[in-house]
C-alpha cells in the first residue's frame, strides 16, 4: 500500500496517525496542547510564536540544526555577560567595603590624632610650668647665695 501512496500520501498518513496518538494521550498528559497543521504558514524557516507561546519558535526539520545553534551561542554568550556582570558587581562590593574602611580608619586616626595633640599640648604645659619652677628656684638659689652670709 505505501508503494502506490504519493509522498503527499504518505505525510498526511503520517500526520493523521501522530494526531490520533497525541489525542489518545493529550487529556491526561497535556491538558493545555494542541495539534494543528503548519500548512505553507512555517516553511519561511524559523517562525516566533511568542503571541501565542512565550520564548517559542517553530522550524521545520531542516532548520533544527541552525536554530539549535543559533539558541546555544545566545546562551553562551549571555552565560558570559552574567559571569562578567557578577565580578563588576564583586568589584563594586570590594571597592564599596575599601570605602568604608577607609572612612572607619579616617575616623579612628582623626579621634587619636586629636587625643595624641591634646595630650602634647598637656605635656607641653607641665614642661613649661616645670620650666618656670626651676627658674623661680634658681633665682631663689641665686639670690640665696648673693645674701651675705650671717656674721659678715
Amino acid at each position: 500500500m505505501k508503494a502506490r501512496l504519493s509522498t503527499k500520501m504518505v505525510g498526511e498518513t503520517l500526520e493523521q496517525h501522530c494526531e490520533i496518538e497525541f489525542n489518545r494521550i493529550r487529556a491526561t498528559a497535556f491538558p493545555h496542547a494542541y495539534f494543528e497543521k503548519d500548512n505553507d504558514l512555517y516553511n519561511a524557516g524559523i517562525v516566533d510564536v511568542f503571541h501565542r507561546h512565550p520564548k517559542m519558535y517553530v522550524v521545520r526539520p531542516q532548520f533544527f540544526i541552525p536554530i539549535i545553534t543559533l539558541l546555544r551561542n545566545a546562551a553562551t554568550k549571555a552565560l558570559a555577560y552574567k559571569n562578567e556582570l557578577a565580578i563588576i558587581k564583586a568589584q563594586n562590593i570590594d571597592i564599596t567595603r575599601f570605602e568604608t574602611q577607609l572612612d572607619d580608619f579616617k575616623t579612628a586616626f582623626g579621634r587619636n590624632w586629636r587625643l595624641a595633640s591634646e595630650g602634647f599640648e598637656e605635656a607641653i604645659k607641665r614642661i613649661d610650668e616645670a620650666i618656670k619652677d626651676l627658674e623661680k628656684n634658681q633665682r631663689c638659689a641665686i639670690q640665696i647665695g648673693q645674701q651675705p652670709a650671717p656674721g659678715e
